[in-house]
């Protein structure tokens, strides 16, 4: 063993035995299910920060109690002081960091939205709901009132030049419209010929202004098409904020849609009771954390679910205390980071299909 190596462990033995002078009391450890996480199934508990704690736990000899309760109580406790330890990922915001302490951060995360997958009909409604709109119907009405304008025209230089094919009458005003009509879509019939010199000024006019107007509709149809094709691949978060939208009670994710202006915020317990609500269909979206929601959606039957490519809010996870476990929370820092660069903590991410950064 050489000098540094003797020095290193000097170093280390001063140190555990400064942590277990400050660690003999029993920590009131609390936690609750957010899987891959925090796991609980039948009354046992797993997942990936239950193994961290322990190894953390274990290197500095804690004796402590878990305790289960909600992610409310738990803010609540640790504001207060009636809990030592959070072991929950806490997303590390300002707000929370004045009213208890966080340790170094084990995991980088974002927020994601889960919204009803619509099927294969889903892009052709809703390109035809666009269509359909009130302005394309007073452009449809405008346009028809135009053909019925030249047909009209049309028909009062040929009735009297031409009352074989433009009629007298109403039958003769059809007669003009049908012209009209045909001429607009470039069909080319030829059952309607124009005589007139007249008739004949007022078929180059409409010929040349129908290019005009069907340009301009065709025009306006591929617009619409292709933006309702654009804004089903590409979707932004403020496409959302006047849905009806859901994220998990309590958690930070509330604030941070309040500040952006979203208006119809619905708050679930859990985050399986917020999926299903998607499923179902009775709230647009629900957004939330994406580790926890990814695993959610792969251990629940809701096909009709599916993953938006919109990754957002950046969140730093880490272990939460009460104000006045400073020295803990230091020492609980340094062994976190410790575990987490081993390959052992790489490994531990695979098997529970987080991203490794």
């Amino acid at each position: 063993m050489n000098l540094l190596q003797r020095v290193t462990t000097v170093i280390l033995t001063i140190v555990s035995a400064i942590q277990i002078t400050y660690c003999t009391d029993t920590l009131v450890v609390a936690c609750t299910a957010a899987p891959p996480f925090i796991i609980d199934k039948n009354d046992q508990l797993s997942g990936v920060n239950i193994w961290l704690w322990d190894q953390v736990a274990k290197d500095l000899k804690l004796t402590f109690k878990i305790e289960e309760m909600s992610f409310i109580e738990m803010l609540d406790g640790l504001e207060k002081g009636k809990i030592d330890v959070c072991i929950n990922p806490l997303s590390m915001t300002y707000s929370r960091s004045q009213k208890f302490l966080f340790t170094s951060p084990f995991y980088v995360s974002n927020a994601i939205v889960v919204m009803r997958n619509e099927g294969n009909w889903a892009l052709p409604i809703n390109v035809v709901k666009s269509i359909i709109s009130k302005e394309f119907l007073s452009a449809l009405i405008f346009l028809l009132l135009i053909v019925a304008f030249f047909g009209w025209l049309l028909w009062l230089f040929e009735r009297n030049h031409n009352d074989n094919e433009f009629r007298s009458g109403i039958n003769g005003v059809w007669d003009g419209f049908w012209w009209s009509a045909v001429t607009m879509t470039t069909v080319g019939y030829g059952d309607k010929n124009v005589k007139s010199f007249g008739g004949k000024v007022i078929a180059l006019i409409w010929m040349f202004t129908a290019l005009l107007f069907i340009s301009g509709l065709t025009a306006s149809i591929a617009s619409t098409i292709l933006n309702e094709i654009e804004s089903e691949s590409v979707m932004e978060l403020d496409d959302l904020t006047n849905s009806e939208i859901g994220t998990l009670k309590g958690t930070s994710m509330v604030d941070y849609l309040k500040m952006r202006f979203f208006r119809n915020i619905n708050e679930f317990e859990n985050i399986s009771s917020g999926l299903e609500a998607v499923n179902e269909g009775s709230i647009k979206a629900f957004i939330y954390d994406k580790p926890i929601v990814q695993y959610s959606l792969s251990e629940m039957l809701v096909n009709d679910c599916e993953v938006k490519n919109i990754d957002f809010d950046q969140q730093l996870y880490a272990f939460g205390l009460a104000k006045d476990k400073t020295d803990l929370a230091n020492v609980i820092s340094e062994r976190i980071l410790y575990h987490t660069e081993l390959l052992e903590w790489e490994v531990l991410l695979a098997e529970y299909d987080l991203d490794i950064e």
